[in-house]
């Protein structure tokens, strides 16, 4: 396991300090060059969700990276989908929905739930982002039917095979048994 690995989620060490995740630091402009095409292609092929990750990325959570999550993905690539938090990775309440977090996984913890709710109470966060993410929350479509594709294959696994169940796409399948 590396060191980026291993500090990919803030933790306390074994001397009782807090260690924070560790920070990508990037400029725009390699960001934009090299590290933002598999997402503009995933966005433009119709993508209806995007994980955010645990790490840092220039000294911000990517669960609560505005610059990343609202103003490349969202505005500027014009992704219509949800952003989802990879699993217990949210550091913040309201925050996080502001900078464009739209579902958290496996649940909003301490976080969200109630605190969302008072957030709007009491005016620190505005409805219209709440709004916003149940809108894109609820917006995708509904799941192709891959029942056509369904098949069982025998794949040779060394000295050993296993049968398997899969349900694949043809251009798929014909990759892995070839």
């Amino acid at each position: 396991m590396t060191r980026t690995e291993l500090n990919r989620n803030p933790s306390t060490n074994n001397q009782s300090q807090h260690v924070e995740a560790v920070s990508s630091n990037i400029d725009d402009k390699t960001l934009h060059e090299l590290y933002l095409w598999p997402f503009q292609d995933a966005v433009h092929a119709g993508s209806g969700n995007i994980m955010c990750s645990y790490n840092r990325i220039n000294n911000s959570y990517g669960c609560q990276n505005s610059k990343l999550q609202n103003g490349i993905l969202k505005d500027e690539l014009g992704f219509q989908g949800f952003v989802v938090s990879d699993w217990g990775a949210l550091h913040a309440g309201y925050a996080a929905a502001e900078a464009g977090l739209d579902m958290v996984m496996p649940n909003g913890g301490n976080f969200w739930g109630k605190n969302l709710t008072t957030a709007i109470d009491n005016g620190t966060m505005e409805a219209s982002v709440l709004d916003n993410m149940a809108t894109r929350s609820e917006s995708l479509p509904p799941m192709p039917d891959f029942s056509s594709y369904a098949c069982t294959e025998s794949l040779p696994l060394g000295i050993n095979s296993v049968k398997i169940q899969m349900i694949i796409l043809p251009q798929a399948w014909d990759f892995l048994v070839a």
